[in-house]
């Protein structure tokens, strides 16, 4: 994917420590999710592998290979 260009793409276990981030930003600082503490690495991977183990999307936008945000099925 060219830098400069934003996409979307499938969501890759390297990108789960990206989504972690801007996930726990949002649980810190948003009022869009009821959680109190941000999850942890391993409980967003966790939550990655039982969405894609559904036949579900989990998907990342990104520019380059910086993820900028992401959204999945439930």
């Amino acid at each position: 994917m060219n830098p400069q260009t934003a996409g979307i793409r499938l969501c890759q276990p390297a990108d789960i420590k990206a989504v972690t981030a801007i996930y726990a930003h949002h649980v810190i600082h948003g009022s869009g999710t009821f959680e109190l503490d941000p999850p942890s690495v391993q409980d967003m991977t966790q939550r990655h592998a039982n969405v894609v183990q559904l036949g579900l999307p989990w998907l990342v936008a990104c520019r380059g290979e910086e993820v900028l945000g992401f959204a999945y099925a439930g």
